[in-house]
């Protein structure tokens, strides 16, 4: 199943996601849950593996990475990430790194 999303940064509402493939909220979210998915897990996993990419870039700060995968401010983005992986932007990169 494909899903585009008109403003991939802003994901947060399934029914704008409809529209463009011609597929109701409602049969999304049915489809979703009968694979044990929702949606919002789906644009955490998104999140999480371009963090992890674009962190591995030392050259972008943390702030440039949040906004990027779609997060507002920095301190929204070290809540999710450390929520993910256990541990913050800057331990994740330091591990990376050593």
């Amino acid at each position: 199943m494909s899903v585009n999303h008109p403003r991939p940064r802003q994901p947060s509402e399934h029914d704008g996601c409809c529209r463009y493939p011609a597929l109701q909220s409602r049969t999304l979210r049915r489809k979703l849950s009968s694979e044990g998915w929702h949606y919002q897990q789906l644009i955490d996993q998104v999140r999480v593996i371009r963090a992890r990419r674009a962190l591995s870039d030392p050259t972008q700060s943390v702030t440039q990475v949040a906004l990027q995968v779609g997060y507002a401010d920095h301190s929204g983005f070290l809540r999710a990430f450390r929520k993910w992986t256990g541990l913050t932007p800057s331990e994740f990169r330091s591990k990376l790194f050593d």
